[in-house]
């Protein structure tokens, strides 16, 4: 997820759906995925603080926050200005394959699920659509 300027950081974390979230994966079996936020600077300070007053056991296992320092970050990615579009789920490649936020969403949590399943079944890619017609039952 991505926090820009004049963005509230703190209310972006929304760390007990997030912990849901992650905790409903783990149930499956799937502990992999990791909740990664790229923050505007002058944020930090904040979301730190809620992290880490956060009630939540093992928040700081799920969650990380990088600042975009000189925004990098911003600058080497089209973000749009929109903030429902700063959440994103990456490929183990650092590929864009979903953009828009569960949280609040049960479609976009679901597609979020499939999606994230997929990726797990394919070693952390998802297959070009022509290996899926190709190979039905690898999916």
């Amino acid at each position: 997820m991505y926090v820009g300027e004049g963005e509230c950081g703190v209310c972006s974390l929304r760390l007990p759906e997030w912990h849901v979230k992650i905790n409903e994966l783990r149930q499956t079996g799937i502990d992999s995925v990791q909740v990664l936020f790229v923050v505007e600077e002058r944020e930090m300070p904040r979301m730190e603080a809620a992290v880490t007053e956060s009630h939540i056991a093992r928040i700081r296992e799920i969650v990380v926050i990088r600042p975009d320092s000189a925004k990098l970050f911003l600058n080497a990615n089209p973000i749009p200005s929109d903030f429902r579009f700063h959440t994103f789920l990456l490929d183990r490649e650092n590929r864009v394959v979903l953009v828009g936020s569960p949280i609040g969403n049960a479609k976009m949590w679901d597609l979020y699920k499939s999606t994230i399943a997929r990726l797990v079944a394919n070693g952390g890619t998802l297959p070009d659509r022509q290996d899926e017609k190709d190979n039905p039952d690898r999916n």
